[in-house]
């Protein structure tokens, strides 16, 4: 949680799991990330445990345990370009249904 300088990269939020030992990954995609709303409730939308999430310099910050560190600005959701994009794709998807089912994300859905 230090502040760096950190070259970020955009990151499609994909959700990756397997079921009977078979491997899925579905996208999703949205119209509009509500940001400047969200800021405020932070806390209570990403009530997780093992999971951390701050506010810096405007944007949002989440993760959940040794997981890849996501952030979320009002234009997407970016990851450090040293992290693992499928990792990275996959917390994207996490932190973005969460901010989802509080109401900050316009049009969430399964692509």
């Amino acid at each position: 949680m230090s502040k760096e300088v950190r070259e970020v990269v955009k990151v499609q939020p994909v959700h990756r799991f397997e079921s009977g030992g078979t491997k899925y990954s579905e996208s999703y995609s949205y119209s509009d990330i509500h940001l400047e709303d969200a800021l405020d409730n932070v806390d209570s939308v990403f009530d997780v445990s093992g999971a951390e999430a701050w506010v810096e310099d405007g944007e949002i910050h989440y993760q959940y345990g040794e997981k890849a560190e996501v952030i979320v600005k009002d234009c997407g959701v970016y990851v450090s370009n040293d992290e693992t994009i499928e990792e990275a794709e996959n917390q994207a998807y996490f932190v973005m249904s969460m901010l989802a089912g509080s109401g900050y994300v316009s049009n969430w859905r399964k692509d």
